[in-house]
């Protein structure tokens, strides 16, 4: 019995040494805490100020500690800035970010238009939005809040397609084309005219010397009529590099009339 009554004596002290040592740990930690912010508060780190404010205002600190910290919270609480981000585009459309940077760090919180605190004084902001990449330096006043940063990202708007006048050497090989064109329809109508006269003076036994002139006309025609093509695609190469921009944003299109040259057995 006496042994027992002993060691309970011994484990109630030891209990009692113990918790007497974590409250002085307590107590140091408090005044650490007290002393740091205040440090903090006069280097203009007002946000960490405010962390080891709070903690030394915590209910296991000593009173005397816990009223000067709870003093020192409210005075500087009021002096922390802060800022709203605003992210639009050229035409006024809010848009959400996809990242932000503040002073180096990534920020979360301050994508959806929320006051973000910060430390009085200068701060880089980054922001990106798809592949725009936007900064803004601020400077923030002691006490300054809500201070509005807007950043603008330009809209592309669409190419105008009005083109400069065309290269001179569309217009020529345009002429050059509608006159081989002529040439050739002329030509094919001379020579059906020429091969009907022939068909009823002669039919089929109209000789190499009076087929000769029908043949010519259509080997002409049928030159000329290559000409016209050649000439007309020239001047549609032509006609679309004078157009600024690339010519594949642009849709052009043209119909040539087609032709029905005459054939047969010469």
């Amino acid at each position: 019995m006496k042994l027992a009554g002993s060691l309970s004596v011994l484990f109630v002290a030891l209990h009692a040494h113990s918790a007497h040592a974590d409250d002085r740990d307590d107590k140091r930690e408090c005044v650490a805490e007290s002393d740091s912010g205040q440090r903090l508060r006069d280097s203009g780190k007002l946000l960490e100020a405010q962390r080891a404010f709070v903690a030394c205002a915590a209910e296991s600190c000593p009173a005397i500690v816990r009223t000067d910290c709870g003093a020192w919270l409210s005075a500087v609480v009021p002096r922390i800035p802060s800022l709203v981000i605003s992210l639009r585009d050229s035409t006024g459309q809010d848009i959400p970010p996809a990242k932000l940077w503040i002073d180096g760090k990534i920020v979360t919180d301050g994508a959806a238009g929320n006051a973000l605190q910060l430390d009085p004084g200068p701060h880089t902001l980054r922001i990106q939005h798809a592949s725009d990449l936007l900064e803004e330096r601020v400077t923030l006043a002691d006490g300054e809040q809500g201070r509005l940063v807007r950043f603008v990202i330009p809209v592309d708007r669409p190419t105008s397609l009005t083109s400069k006048p065309p290269d001179t050497r569309a217009w020529a090989l345009a002429g050059s084309s509608l006159v081989a064109l002529g040439v050739a329809v002329g030509l094919g109508l001379s020579a059906r005219a020429d091969r009907t006269d022939l068909s009823r003076t002669c039919g089929q036994r109209c000789s190499d010397a009076q087929l000769a002139p029908v043949r010519q006309k259509l080997l002409i025609g049928d030159i000329a009529l290559g000409v016209s093509a050649l000439s007309a695609g020239g001047a549609i190469w032509f006609w679309l590099t004078a157009a600024p921009g690339p010519v594949a944003s642009a849709q052009a299109s043209m119909t040539l009339p087609t032709f029905v040259t005459a054939s047969g057995n010469f």
